[in-house]
């Protein structure tokens, strides 16, 4: 069952990724998106990575169409009523570690980590908390597993979690 404590998160991710404030998320607003953490990082946005980050939106918009937010509400709640929908949503985000990852070494650093959320208007202190909350084995890395998982578990926990940091310090009271 869907609670107010997660559709507050839903909605508040989905401000977050609607760079051109339309009142949608599209393909553009990812691109716009890799383009900002490529920026920050220091790397070309290539081809391909513009690639991989197309593949991220249609991965999270299904279809690759570009939704209001009560359209992406309603198609991640009932998503939501899947049967281990955790697991499933871990493999789809396997999608986005390969945007985080812009080393390619198989593991995203807290600096890829803090340019990831950065563009989204999350604080580099914010980011951190968030990293130290995903980083389960506290090796000072986010493996495959570790992102994946966390960013499932702040789509569909219904309560509140240490998952509910996963784009930024989250405050459901200031909401």
């Amino acid at each position: 069952m869907t609670t107010p404590y997660q559709l507050a998160k839903l909605e508040r991710v989905f401000k977050m990724k609607d760079h051109t404030g339309d009142g949608k998320v599209t393909v553009e607003d990812f691109i716009q998106w890799g383009g900002k953490v490529a920026m920050l990082s220091g790397i070309e946005f290539t081809k391909e990575l513009q690639e991989r980050w197309e593949k991220a939106f249609a991965a999270f918009f299904a279809n690759g169409v570009g939704k209001s937010m009560e359209e992406w509400i309603k198609s991640v709640v009932e998503f939501g009523k899947m049967e281990n929908v955790l697991e499933i949503s871990a493999g789809v985000n396997l999608l986005l570690f390969d945007c985080v990852d812009v080393d390619h070494d198989g593991s995203v650093s807290l600096k890829e980590y803090v340019n990831f959320v950065k563009p989204l208007g999350v604080t580099e202190d914010d980011a951190k908390l968030s990293f130290n909350m995903i980083d389960a084995d506290g090796d000072g890395t986010l493996s495959k597993e570790e992102l994946s998982v966390a960013c499932a578990h702040y789509y569909f926990d219904t309560d509140e979690t240490k998952y509910a940091h996963f784009y930024g310090k989250f405050d459901h009271a200031t909401l």
